[in-house]
């Protein structure tokens, strides 16, 4: 990273959250699985008009403008790494398991307050 990690709370989780979401029903796409933590968000989306790269970029792209949106995330504040994790789930084993890890390996709930 270049610029000062960010833990992001519980209202911002909620924002990224709901960015991530509204971005699938535009595009029209299938979210697996979804969990926002303090500093990182995992995603498991199928995007068929994509490439993983545009997928990651185009959801990281969003979730930044919610936070600005919503005054969470100063204008010129970064937020998201240049990169990220993205792993294409060719079989049917590997997507169940990476829906697995994103919703019951990442440790408790956070509260979004």
């Amino acid at each position: 990273m270049r610029h000062q990690a960010i833990q992001m709370t519980g209202p911002m989780r909620k924002c990224v959250r709901e960015a991530i979401t509204q971005h699938r029903d535009f595009k029209h796409w299938q979210l697996s699985a979804l969990n926002v933590r303090t500093n990182h968000v995992h995603v498991v989306v199928s995007a068929p008009d994509a490439t993983a790269s545009h997928a990651l970029n185009s959801l990281k792209a969003r979730a930044t403008r919610r936070l600005r949106d919503c005054s969470l995330l100063k204008s010129d504040q970064p937020i998201w790494t240049s990169r990220g994790s993205q792993v294409v789930l060719k079989d049917l084993e590997s997507f169940n398991r990476a829906v697995h890890y994103v919703n019951f390996e990442q440790g408790p709930a956070l509260p979004d307050e």
